[in-house]
């Protein structure tokens, strides 16, 4: 199939096999710069909505570490408040709930962490939430919640157990902290997993890349030494022959395997090896005395042709007045003299016998 192709076809061929390797490399880049961007924005925090609540398997992780701070500080704040019950220790509390309450609305805009998750710790603070309020309440001896504007009020009366309720409130707090604690410990597997995920990434992008590279490059170095032998081959032969011919050898024989530029090179070297050959013949011919061998000029430029034409008909020509100077020799052995001398000036032009002289 290359063989048929020209060398300006096989030079292009080499340049187009750089452009696509330098195509398809690029297209391997951008496609793992595009899939790891798309993985980094699941691991990383990254703002999402008008809002700018950050998601991701970070983001998850950090929403889990606070929830567990803010948890505490709605402790403090309830512990201060049952046992002052007052206005400003009642504020913080409703702040420390609120703050609480914020940060887990957030977990609904990220993606990696389940509405089942978010439901379920938000069950769990709510019951804890009543049930610290119910005992703070208790503890306090507060039986209506007048003091706190916009609170119904709430008779807590004597027959609340304490130590029940006490003990409801440990259970409710104990359930909460070991959801959160599960939530972070699986929010941080999640996170590992994503950044070995990533960096396994990186690892095939690299291998993929070399991978790609390597064959690129070998493609290119199997084409290019193609071209070169084709083009060196080819030369080698040419100048191989050409030296033999400036020394008189025309043995050589051409082998063409190729229809490009220098496959016609080749095919006239040939052709001329053929045309050396035959005038070798024709010369051969003549010094064994053989007339009868056939001259046709290629064309009207064909030097050595005319002149092996010219020099056979001379030669006839030269033949034949000597036989016939032979039949009449004996009764005229001037003219004899004369018509040899003729032929011999006949033959200068063609042999080296110029020299001869006859008096």
């Amino acid at each position: 199939m290359f063989s048929n192709l020209s060398l300006r076809r096989r030079i292009q061929l080499m340049l187009w096999l750089a452009v696509l390797g330098s195509l398809v490399i690029l297209s391997v880049v951008l496609w793992t710069f595009y899939q790891d961007n798309q993985l980094a924005k699941s691991v990383y925090s990254s703002p999402r909505g008008e809002d700018g609540v950050a998601s991701g398997y970070v983001a998850a992780f950090d929403l889990s570490r606070d929830l567990k701070e803010y948890l505490e500080e709605v402790q403090k704040a309830m512990i201060e408040w049952s046992f002052q019950n007052g206005e400003e220790e009642w504020a913080a509390v409703e702040a420390a709930r609120n703050t609480f309450v914020d940060r887990l609305s957030d977990a609904g805009q990220n993606p990696q962490i389940d509405d089942e998750t978010e439901r379920r710790v938000a069950e769990l603070f709510e019951s804890y939430y009543q049930k610290a309020t119910s005992l703070g309440r208790a503890v306090g001896g507060v039986d209506t919640f007048d003091v706190v504007e916009g609170e119904e009020p709430v008779d807590t009366g004597p027959e609340v157990d304490v130590e029940s309720l006490q003990g409801e409130v440990i259970e409710a707090i104990n359930q909460l902290s070991t959801r959160l604690d599960e939530f972070s410990a699986a929010k941080k597997q999640e996170m590992e997993d994503a950044f070995r995920r990533a960096a396994q990434r990186r690892s095939n992008f690299l291998i993929l890349l070399v991978v790609v590279v390597a064959i690129s490059l070998v493609l290119m170095f199997l084409v290019s030494v193609y071209v070169t032998r084709s083009v060196t081959r080819a030369v080698g032969q040419a100048a191989d022959v050409a030296d033999r011919l400036s020394q008189g050898d025309m043995s050589s024989r051409i082998t063409v395997t190729s229809d490009d530029e220098l496959g016609q090179l080749l095919q006239a070297m040939q052709r001329m090896l053929d045309y050396l050959h035959e005038a070798e013949g024709v010369a051969k011919a003549i010094a064994d005395g053989d007339l009868t061998v056939q001259v046709n000029p290629r064309s009207e430029q064909d030097s050595f042709g005319n002149a092996f034409q010219g020099m056979i008909g001379n030669l006839r020509s030269m033949i034949g007045n000597v036989k016939e100077a032979a039949g009449d020799g004996l009764g005229h052995p001037l003219r004899f003299v004369q018509i040899v001398e003729h032929a011999l000036h006949g033959l200068q032009p063609f042999t080296a016998l110029h020299w001869i002289r006859l008096v």
